[in-house]
Order: C-alpha cells, then sequence, then structure tokens
C-alpha cells in the first residue's frame, strides 16, 4: 500500500463517517420537530457513496434515490447546505425548496434526488445522452435500492441505456430490504447482478465491506463507461442499520437480522482494514473523528441558526422567466382547443425556436404518435431549426447523435 492509497481510505472514511453523523443528527433534528415530513437515511450504506464518488471527475453527474444524502455529500455541495436544506431553510442548497428527498445542485454534478422509486434511472440515461453529445467523456451515476429493480422504469431505462451504449453506471445498494418487504421474497432465484447480465449487460456484485473491491469495480465500470463500451450494473452488499424511514419500527423484521447486518457495518470494516494494514494509527482515527464531529457540529449550528424561507418567494423558480415576459396571474382568457393539439402547438413552437431540443418516442415521426401530438413536426420545422427529432426508425438505425449534431 502506497501513501497515496493510505490518503484515499482516509478521504473515503472521513466522508462515510462525516455522512454518518450528518444522518444521526438528522434523524436528532426530526425527533425534535425540527425538520418536517419523513426522512430516509442512508446509515449503513455511506461508504457506497463515498468510494464511488472519489472516483468521479468534473465531467460526471450523479443521481439518486430519496435516499440520496450521502450522495449529496459526496458529490460535494457543503455540508451545511445539506443540513439546511433537509431543515427546509434559506441557506438549503435549494433554498429549503427541496428538503430532504428532492435536493439537488448542478454546480456540483448532482442531478438530485428522486422521491418515486426507481425514477432516476431514465433521468440518468438521459443525461448520459447529454454527456455523449457533449463529446466530454463524462458518466452517469445513478444509486438504487434493491427493490427499485422491480420497478418498470428501470427495466426501459436499462435496455435503451444498453441499446445505446451509454456511459451509464447502475449502482444497485442492495441492503436486503425493500422498503418493508425482503429482496429474496420478490427475487428468489438469482442474484441482481446476475439479473443484470441477463439483459446482455455488464454487471457485477461486491461487498460494501470490501472497499478493494468496490473501488475495483467502480473503477472498471467507469473505464468501461468512458471508452464508450456501454453501462454497468453494479450490486454492492450493504446492511440496513436502521428503518426504512425515521419513523419505522421495524416490527416485521426480526432481531436476528438486525444483528446480523449490525455485524456488517462498513464503516467499522474500513476502520479496521486501516488499521490491520498500517495505513493509519489509532490516534490519526481519532483526530478524524474529531474533525469530522466539529466540521458537522458547526454546519447544524448554522443550519439550525439559518432563516425559512421569504414566504414572499414562494412563487419564485416556478417558471422561467425570458425577456419580455412579465411574472404574474396566468391569463384567463385565449384560444380553446383540444388537450392534444395544445400540446403540438407547443412543441411546434417550442421546435422552431430552440435548436437543441431533442424528442425521443416510439413512432412519433411517422404518425405524429399514438395521439398525433407529434404530427406533422418534422416535415414543418425539422430541417429548417436543425431541432433534433428522432423517431423510433432513426433509433433502430443507429441515426443519434453524430448524423443529426453535423447538420
Amino acid at each position: 500500500m502506497t501513501p497515496d492509497t493510505a490518503q484515499m481510505y482516509a478521504r473515503i472514511y472521513a466522508q462515510s463517517l462525516e455522512i454518518r453523523i450528518v444522518e444521526e443528527r438528522v434523524l436528532e433534528l426530526r425527533r425534535l420537530d425540527q425538520i418536517a415530513g419523513s426522512v430516509h437515511t442512508c446509515v449503513g450504506q455511506e461508504v457506497v457513496p463515498a468510494a464511488v464518488a472519489s472516483l468521479l471527475d468534473d465531467r460526471d453527474r450523479i443521481s439518486s434515490t430519496y435516499r440520496g444524502h450521502g450522495w449529496a455529500i459526496a458529490s460535494g455541495i457543503p455540508t451545511e447546505a445539506v443540513v439546511a436544506e433537509i431543515m427546509g431553510k434559506a441557506t438549503g442548497i435549494n433554498g429549503g425548496r427541496a428538503g430532504s428527498a428532492y435536493m439537488n445542485s448542478y454546480a456540483h454534478g448532482f442531478i438530485g434526488e428522486n422521491s418515486i422509486v426507481g425514477a432516476g434511472t431514465p433521468i440518468a440515461v438521459g443525461v448520459a445522452m447529454g454527456l455523449v453529445a457533449a463529446g466530454t467523456g463524462g458518466v452517469s451515476v445513478v444509486s438504487i435500492g434493491d427493490g427499485a429493480t422491480n420497478q418498470g422504469a428501470v427495466h426501459e431505462a436499462i435496455v435503451f441505456a444498453i441499446a445505446r451504449r451509454l456511459p451509464v453506471i447502475f449502482v444497485c445498494e442492495n441492503n436486503t430490504w425493500s422498503e418493508m418487504t425482503p429482496i429474496t421474497e420478490t427475487v428468489p432465484h438469482t442474484s441482481l447482478a446476475e439479473r443484470a447480465q441477463g439483459y446482455g449487460m455488464a454487471a457485477d456484485s461486491v461487498q460494501g465491506t470490501d472497499i478493494d473491491a468496490v473501488l475495483a469495480a467502480t473503477s472498471v465500470a467507469i473505464a468501461r463507461a468512458r471508452a464508450g463500451e456501454g453501462p454497468t450494473f453494479l450490486e454492492i452488499h450493504v446492511p440496513r442499520l436502521l428503518g426504512h424511514y425515521n419513523a419505522d419500527i421495524e416490527h416485521y423484521r426480526s432481531d436476528e437480522d438486525r444483528a446480523a447486518h449490525r455485524a456488517r457495518d462498513p464503516l467499522a470494516a474500513l476502520a479496521s482494514l486501516m488499521r490491520s494494514r498500517d495505513l493509519i494509527s489509532a490516534e490519526g482515527l481519532a483526530e478524524i473523528h474529531r474533525q469530522v464531529e466539529s466540521k458537522v457540529e458547526a454546519a447544524e449550528a448554522a443550519a439550525v441558526a439559518a432563516p425559512t424561507p421569504n414566504p414572499a418567494t414562494a412563487a419564485d423558480h416556478v417558471i422561467s422567466l425570458s425577456a419580455g415576459t412579465t411574472q404574474g396571474a396566468l391569463p384567463l382568457t385565449g384560444t380553446e382547443m383540444a388537450y392534444g393539439l395544445a400540446v403540438n402547438k407547443a412543441l411546434i413552437e417550442e421546435m422552431a425556436a430552440r435548436p437543441n431540443l431533442i424528442s425521443f418516442g416510439e413512432d412519433i415521426g411517422v404518425a405524429g404518435g399514438t395521439f398525433g401530438v407529434t404530427r406533422n413536426i418534422p416535415r414543418k420545422h425539422f430541417m429548417l431549426t436543425r431541432s433534433l427529432f428522432v423517431s423510433q426508425h432513426d433509433l433502430r438505425a443507429g441515426a443519434w447523435p453524430s448524423q443529426y449534431l453535423s447538420q
């Protein structure tokens, strides 16, 4: 092991510990009613975002589930801004508008959380398409839980990513519990990585307690994505040390299962590994704890003291104002038309005005789609505006993106 390795493991440990302490403080703040609504923490899974993000760079983007506080911190969002956002404070990274489950920051490459199970995967696929078009070699990473692998959107995202050889890494944090149902009750016959391989997709399965394996598997996935070799599914086994959300008393779970998961704490395993390999001293570990605890304490204090958002700004960011547009009440008069025709008219106007607009769909370039909402758009505006209008035929022919971007 080199000094660089020791430093890398120390950074991963410090960030994992920071995430753990933040999550514990968030739960306490929720208990004191200083946070509204449900809170879903990643206690027991912290090493995954810390390790994966340590191998990414500014070209890359991260999307996560609603259990995404750890991914937000690993993306580089300041701790105070994360805690303040969860508390709904004006100093939060989204001004208190996103809360616990919808945090995002494009400035930090964090596309954001999503409260709909598995819904981050098609978003991540769209992000990957943008990265390919930009030509930066960027990678789109998306985290999901084991239960999300049974969602239709996840299957569609995987199929599309494979078909387009997109640079997506699907990180499945398998804690064996799909909310309140064991994953073995819905997928009893195979591992989730083997299931992903059934698509003809690269996949790997590693233990979250084995930091070497996590880093190695992630490195291979990133290299494949940057080389244009397509997506990878990483199944990382982690424990669930707490319930599904803050008020979950886990009446459905046995004491034996809880104990087995506590024995697999990746944070403790990483500390033990570092000590066993002489990568850090006991004093060094203690210093990391002191620094991290002090950092989180200061962040929490600042977030608690921060103001709540000004109610007068509640309508801000609901629409994007452009030149010549004044914010105000929506008009109550206008031309009445069928909903489908209104969508068609809006698409025609937008494609005429925005040459970078992309529309994907089955049969949209031939019959205008099942409901005709894309009818006439290619003939009227495709060649004129260089808008990227991709039909099912175009996708099969592999025409996107170079053929259109060169026009």
